[in-house]
């Protein structure tokens, strides 16, 4: 573990406790300010705060973190040190009610594929119009639909680090698909709604500059599209109005009335694609 790491954890502390502890620290650095001092004068000095630390009246501070902080004794036997360290791993899981996941690196293929078919990954870009269902891609695969979902949950947890819902989608893959004829023509222009939830008077024009993939000298395919994500304020705002929207369970005539954009037939198509992770996710 870090210093860093170190440090962070004292942020699980009580409040009182944690300022005490952070009054001896702030005294520790301000004893030495203004003043040239010797490496061992520094060392006596870190001895007696580090002393101080120890000898606190806490109960809070002889407990136990809520993850484990472990230290080698880089002298000992490897096998010493293996045998302890999965004995600490074994005591942590039990404690803290966590079944092991034993890897399957011999799926992986069969989690991209599914994958590569439900998100419309083809070439070096991600194509809204090669999307398909899960109901879809188990016929063409002559799997059952819930080895459909569980692969593509395990692709979104390998690709993303997160587990999959539609709140994790849309923060992570939303921005991805906002590029390309589809957004562009869904997203030229719109009634953006204020963050009070009231109409704005005026009616913005999404910049061209926000719609289209980044250089290919300066990225690789997948930053490509990262990068091509990047995107204005209106784009913010429009997408944040929509997912608002969803969440209200407004249907498509209702979105389209609100967000005035000026291809009605081009928003309710991005609004099915985005129905359709959200369904994704109550599956």
């Amino acid at each position: 573990m870090s210093l860093r790491a170190m440090a962070m954890a004292l942020v699980m502390l009580p409040p009182h406790v944690r300022g005490t502890v952070g009054r001896l620290l702030q005294e520790s650095a301000a004893s030495s300010e203004g003043s040239l001092q010797s490496a061992s004068d520094e060392a006596e000095r870190r001895f007696r705060y580090a002393s101080a630390l120890r000898d606190l009246q806490s109960p809070e501070l002889d407990g136990s973190p809520s993850r484990p902080i472990v230290g080698l004794n880089i002298e000992v036997p490897k096998q010493a040190v293996l045998d302890a360290v999965e004995q600490i791993l074994t005591e942590w899981r039990t404690r803290e009610n966590v079944q092991e996941r034993r890897r399957r690196p011999e799926m992986y293929d069969d989690y991209l594929r599914v994958w590569d078919l439900r998100e419309g990954w083809f070439g070096d870009g991600y194509d809204v119009d090669r999307e398909q269902t899960f109901q879809a891609i188990a016929n063409r695969l002559s799997c059952p639909l819930a080895t459909v979902a569980n692969h593509y949950r395990s692709a979104f947890k390998m690709i993303s680090g997160h587990e999959h819902s539609f709140e994790n989608w849309w923060l992570l893959f939303a921005h991805l698909k906002l590029t390309g004829d589809l957004a562009n023509k869904a997203l030229r222009r719109r009634k953006p709604l204020s963050r009070s939830g009231k109409r704005q008077p005026s009616v913005r024009q999404v910049p061209e500059s926000f719609m289209h993939a980044a250089s290919p000298e300066r990225a690789g395919p997948v930053q490509q599209q990262v990068t091509g994500a990047t995107f204005a304020p209106e784009v913010f705002d429009f997408m944040t109005d929509v997912r608002t929207l969803l969440k209200k369970n407004w249907d498509d005539d209702a979105i389209v009335e609100e967000m005035k954009p000026a291809d009605a037939d081009a928003l309710k198509a991005y609004l099915k694609h985005l129905r359709g992770h959200l369904s994704d996710a109550a599956d």
